[in-house]
């Protein structure tokens, strides 16, 4: 559970707090008498006007003198039937208190919720001397509407000064403020939207809302761009490639080597092979050698070249797997394991046997002492039966009264008595959480050795399933008893996610790559961060370098030259040959040199041949 978190919103210091406490007192602002209600205020104190929940049977004010910790301050039974009515009082939910309160003491004086295990919630600390001071807590709900309990808190009894507490709010927390995690897919719903988590406070981002596939000659929408969400063209659109033979038998052209042009220009489509291509056929014991690796002659990194795993792969070796901290003492290492190939604990481990261990010393037995004793009365031949020596029939609802040394008997009815809740742990954290200590108003101790007389039921909550890409309730989790994410949730695989960019389905964008499952593990998510390996444009090099200039920006993402490069036109370059001008139009052809851009001067464009 989140702790709960208080904010001061008005503070003085407390000379001149306590010398304004008492000019207000002088005045008849505060009265020191009893305990009773004061006007509130006509304004709505719950921010942004949202509505109060602060229970209208209840007063609107309160003067609090001569409590005990745990006493109640707000009537319990009034506080328990408004609360039932309230659909959003769960455990759980996130809750805010706010008010207006003034401490005339020299003490400071909390107030709060009670919850198990001497445990409290939306709790205030009003500072001593504070005039006026708006306080207020948000937090989770820790007990369900039948125990709630308004009490002060203070291990010191209230016994001199008053704290008054005016313009009470108690409401649900609303998504106000709330920053979505998957901001691309995900937008914040209304401000009063009650939760403040994203189950509660995010809405999907649709392609259809959000995006449109624009220019058309480069993009159209996905197969489910309905359905599909996202914000972005790569997220929502399918690229439209140049065919491969749209310079076929053009004068003055060759086929452009580049890939992933998107539009109506023509080109070519191959590069040379790489290792950053290059799968390794065993990813279990297999990885992949970096992708760039240093040239001898210029010094300078290039992209591995191959295609193979003896090129482009190296073997995990048994000394880089860890064991697991909760295995370590029932396995080790295998002996040269820099030698054995492998990445899981059956091939790279074997058992710890306890022929290697050395128990210690038992210090729990040791022989009696059998001697005659001489002696005709009880005091000489008997010893005494005290309640140390007994043990109680049924050790699951009883205990040994207090000082058993010291008390006289060997049965039930004098020995024991039953146990308090106080002293119950829950049997499963996960699915049950203790309710208060004591019983009610009464504050009697509350007895009891069992789940169903000391806890209450935890269920299932949408938030459990976080992050939302990667989990998903179970059909029946709003039904079913837990609060982890093996009880309430399903994973996500990333089998059925396509990649941006992956534009054939292959698993192989120009952007992204898809992760690959193995048989001993399945990627999980949905979204390109969680199923996808980046591809960046560091690692591509065009094979037409006077065509194309790698653009400047860092940490790019593509394969391609159209991504990762901005193309050089003739209209920029100056023929250097004496007697050579440029070709005709310029601005269509891509180029630097001579060759590529200029023509002799004195020659007659015969070169040029109009194609139909």
């Amino acid at each position: 559970m989140k702790s709960f978190v208080v904010a001061l919103l008005a503070t003085t210091a407390p000379d001149v707090l306590a010398e304004k406490a008492r000019a207000l007192r002088s005045r008849g602002v505060l009265r020191l008498d009893a305990t009773s209600a004061l006007k509130s205020s006509a304004e709505n104190p719950c921010p942004d006007g949202a509505e109060n929940k602060f229970p209208s049977t209840l007063d609107t004010s309160y003067t609090v003198v001569g409590k005990n910790k745990l006493d109640a301050v707000w009537d319990v039974e009034k506080l328990r039937e408004a609360l039932g009515k309230e659909e959003r009082w769960k455990i759980g939910e996130p809750w805010l208190l706010k008010g207006t309160f003034t401490n005339n003491g020299a003490e400071p004086r909390t107030f709060g919720f009670q919850a198990g295990e001497n445990k409290g919630f939306l709790n205030i600390l009003v500072p001593a001397g504070c005039v006026d001071c708006t306080l207020s807590a948000m937090g989770p709900v820790l007990t369900s509407a039948q125990h709630a309990e308004f009490q002060y808190r203070d291990d010191k009894s209230f016994t001199n000064g008053e704290v008054t507490m005016t313009n009470l709010c108690l409401m649900p927390q609303v998504c106000k403020g709330f920053e979505c995690p998957h901001p691309l897919t995900q937008k914040v719903k209304a401000n009063d939207t009650f939760g403040y988590s994203e189950a509660a406070c995010c809405a999907p981002r649709m392609c259809k809302d959000e995006v449109t596939c624009a220019p058309t000659t480069q993009w159209e929408p996905r197969g489910d761009f309905d359905a599909r969400e996202g914000s972005t063209l790569q997220g929502c659109c399918s690229a439209k490639y140049c065919p491969t033979d749209i310079c076929d038998n053009m004068t003055g052209w060759d086929k452009n080597p580049a890939t992933g042009l998107k539009g109506s220009t023509k080109e070519e489509c191959c590069i040379q092979k790489e290792c950053l291509d290059w799968s390794c056929s065993d990813v279990r014991i297999m990885r992949r050698r970096s992708s760039l690796v240093v040239d001898p002659v210029t010094g300078k990194n290039v992209t591995r070249k191959g295609w193979g795993d003896v090129e482009c792969c190296e073997e995990q070796k048994c000394t880089e797997f860890s064991i697991p901290p909760e295995l370590q003492s029932l396995w080790k290492l295998k002996d040269k394991a820099a030698e054995i190939t492998g990445n899981e604990l059956t091939e790279c481990c074997e058992p710890r046997l306890c022929l290697d261990f050395s128990c210690p010393n038992n210090t729990q037995w040791r022989p009696k002492n059998a001697s005659a004793l001489p002696g005709s009365t009880k005091e000489q031949c008997c010893e005494s039966l005290f309640c140390s020596s007994h043990t109680c029939s049924n050790t699951t609802t009883l205990q040994k009264k207090v000082k058993p040394e010291e008390r006289p008997g060997s049965t039930d009815e004098e020995c024991c008595e039953e146990k308090f809740c106080k002293d119950y742990k829950c049997s499963d954290a996960t699915k049950w959480i203790h309710i208060s200590d004591q019983l009610g108003p009464t504050n009697i101790d509350r007895r009891g050795s069992s789940d169903e007389e000391c806890c209450e039921k935890i269920f299932c909550r949408e938030e459990t399933c976080s992050p939302s890409t990667m989990w998903k309730p179970k059909a029946d989790a709003k039904d079913s008893q837990g609060s982890t994410m093996s009880q309430c949730c399903e994973p996500i695989y990333c089998g059925n996610y396509t990649c941006d960019t992956d534009d054939d389905g292959d698993g192989d964008g120009t952007m992204w790559y898809k992760k690959v499952d193995t048989n001993s593990y399945k990627w999980q998510g949905s979204t390109n961060e969680e199923c996808c390996l980046p591809k960046y444009c560091s690692q591509y090099t065009t094979s037409t370098p006077t065509q194309w200039k790698r653009k400047a920006a860092k940490n790019i993402q593509g394969s391609t030259d159209v991504e990762c490069y901005d193309q050089l036109w003739c209209s920029d370059y100056c023929c250097v040959g004496a007697g050579w001008e440029k070709k005709p139009e310029p601005q269509t052809r891509p180029g630097s040199t001579d060759a590529e851009c200029c023509t002799k001067a004195d020659l007659p464009e015969t070169h040029v041949t109009k194609v139909r």
